[in-house]
Formats: C-alpha cells, sequence, structure tokens
C-alpha cells in the first residue's frame, strides 16, 4: 500500500513483458490510480490510530453495532496514556474515536454512575456487570489502579469500506496481478491461488493414508511430494533437484526442502488448464523450473514437461524442465477482508 504502485508480486519481468498489451497496460495503470486512492485512505486511517484493544465478543459486535459506546478497563498501563481524541483500533478492523474519559474508584461506582446498557448492553444489574469484569481483572488490582470509562464512537470510514472499494475495483483480474498470476492461454479469469499451507499440507500428505494410520508413524510413510520427486530427481541433466537418497523419513525432508526452494524463489504463478490434465496451480523459478497441484484433486498424476516461456507445451526446449505434482487438496483460499459481517 505505502508504496503507492501496481506490481505483479514475484514476477520475472523478462516472462511478464512478454505477455503485456496495450489492453493490459491500461488496466495496470487503472489499477494502479484504485490502490493509490484506496490505499492511501486505508495507511492513512491507520497511521492516524494510536492505540490497539481487543475485545470479546459479545461487546465487539455491540460496539460495531453502536449498542455499547462505553468501555471499561482497569486504569493501568497504556490505559493511563488514553487521551480525548485518540483513534484506537478494536480487533485490528474497526476505528473508534475516544470521545470521553472518567476515572472511578471500582467498576461498581462506573456501572452505577454511567448508563448500564451503554457499558454492558443486556446485563440487567450493576452486580452482575462487575462479576463480568472480574473475569479479566483481579479486585486488587481494581482497587490498586482504578477503571476508565472510555467513551467511543465509530469512525463514518472504516479500513474494510476501502478495502471492499479496492478489491471490488481490482476485479477477480486485478487480485490476480495484485497477487503476481500470470494470464496466458488457458488462465481461469475467476480463480485466486491456495494458500501456501495448503499447498505445504498437500505436498506433505502421505501416499497412502491408511497405512499411514495403522503404523502411525508419519517419518516412515513417503509423501505425495517425495514420491513426485523420486520419479524425476534423476532425470535432470544439470542435477537441479538433488539426489533423492537414504530411507523415506530423509527422502521426505529432501522433497520439503526443494518445495521450499521453489516457492521461496517463485517468480510465475498461473492457474489455468493444462491438457489433458484439467485446471493447475502452477509455480515457476526463473530457470523453469516448477511445482503443479491439480485444482479440484481428483486426480494425482506426476510427470516431467517441457515448456515455452509463453507458458505452452514444448519438446524443443529441453532447458526449462518443470516437475509436475498433483494431489488430493481441497482449495481454501481467504483473502483476509475486514469487514466485520458488514460487506
Amino acid at each position: 500500500m505505502e508504496s503507492e504502485a501496481f506490481c505483479s508480486t514475484g514476477c520475472n519481468l523478462s516472462m511478464t513483458n512478454e505477455f503485456e498489451s496495450s489492453s493490459m497496460l491500461h488496466k495496470h495503470n487503472e489499477w494502479h490510480k484504485l490502490i493509490v486512492e484506496k490505499g492511501s485512505e486505508i495507511v492513512n486511517i491507520l497511521k492516524s490510530v494510536s492505540f490497539e484493544l481487543h475485545v470479546q465478543e459479545p461487546f465487539f459486535t455491540q460496539l460495531k453495532d453502536g449498542l455499547k459506546t462505553i468501555e471499561g478497563r482497569c486504569a493501568s498501563g497504556k490505559y493511563n496514556r488514553i487521551e480525548l481524541g485518540n483513534r484506537i483500533l478494536l480487533n485490528k478492523s474497526l476505528v473508534f474515536e475516544v470521545q470521553g474519559l472518567k476515572w472511578y474508584p471500582s467498576f461498581f461506582d462506573m456501572l452505577e454512575t454511567e448508563c448500564l446498557g451503554k457499558v454492558l448492553p443486556g446485563v440487567e444489574s450493576v452486580e452482575e456487570g462487575v462479576k463480568i469484569y472480574r473475569r479479566f481483572y483481579t479486585e486488587e488490582k481494581e482497587q490498586t489502579n482504578g477503571v476508565l470509562a472510555i467513551t467511543v464512537s465509530k469512525l463514518p470510514v472504516q479500513p474494510y469500506t476501502s478495502l471492499a472499494s479496492l478489491l471490488s475495483g481490482l476485479s477477480f483480474e486485478g487480485v490476480q496481478g495484485l497477487l503476481g498470476l500470470m494470464h496466458t492461454t488457458g488462465t481461469i479469469p475467476n480463480a485466486l491461488p491456495p494458500p501456501r499451507s495448503t499447498l505445504l499440507a498437500s505436498f506433505n500428505s502421505p501416499c497412502n493414508p491408511n497405512v499411514h494410520v495403522m503404523i502411525n508413524i508419519q517419518e516412515n510413510a513417503l509423501t505425495h511430494g517425495a514420491r513426485a520427486l523420486a520419479k524425476h530427481a534423476c532425470r535432470s541433466s544439470s542435477g537441479y533437484w538433488g539426489s533423492l537418497v537414504g530411507n523415506d523419513s530423509n527422502k521426505n525432508r529432501l522433497a520439503v526442502d526443494v518445495i521450499n526452494k521453489l516457492i521461496a524463489h517463485c517468480c510465475w504463478m498461473n492457474i489455468h488448464t493444462v491438457p489433458p490434465h484439467g485446471v493447475v496451480f502452477e509455480i515457476r523459478v526463473a530457470d523453469g523450473y516448477g511445482a503443479r497441484w491439480s485444482e479440484d484433486g481428483c486426480k494425482s498424476h506426476t510427470f516431467m514437461m517441457v515448456t515455452q516461456r509463453d507458458g505452452s507445451i514444448s519438446s524443443a526446449n529441453p532447458t526449462a524442465q518443470t516437475i509436475a505434482v498433483s494431489f488430493t487438496y481441497e482449495i481454501e483460499y481467504r483473502f483476509f477482508l475486514l469487514a466485520c459481517g458488514e460487506l
């Protein structure tokens, strides 16, 4: 956001430029303007925040909905530094402004003086309210420091509203570009990549889960990734994949090193159709080596393929070898929206 620029994250420019067109450059310019505008809004709001607090449910939702307008805290530590006009980020999603501050010797005094419904909506008595605060603060800490009644109001402009406008304006194509996904023949227009955790979990899943369950010894169960690497490591004349030797545990470890290296140095990503295998998610490094996961996870296949830099398959280019690994996994991509249920 702070760079105020649209960039295809991790993409190798020499590879990217071959796919650029005047139409795509125009889109990039429009996306750049949108990121500058909405990104600046988000950055400016967050830069104005003086404090971050965490509020448990149901009180956070009550604050979000405007039912709760007073937050009670023990008057110690950072809470003593809060001043009128300060902006507070609650639960890393909503920004409030401090409208009032009052000190009380105890939560009982605070609840008795302030409107109970504004401090703890739904709580029927002061005594019940004191019991709620006792979950968070001991009586000794309360008596030593006193308590603060912090009156807050939600800002009309929130980070998530700007983020929602940004993502809506970018659309799938723009978000794909922002994440560094390529657009080639066969690219799926409305697809986003699975998270790294899902890719690694699938890569490290045992080839035979039934055997794995029976023996319950993970290090002795060959993983899908290790099995794929075992098939193709010896086929690289350059020795790029290394030597896969030893027992299954050692092969699994070597395979993890390889996939982590590919992910760390990835400069090309695509979600595209590759006949006859269907839709795949593919990553590559600058040398052309890479890994591939199936989108639906219905088939498990491993093979060596040779590619052109435009993404097409060609047997005439032996220098750009790609190890392809696919196995069962469930795409669980989560693009974090700080929408708090309002989008």
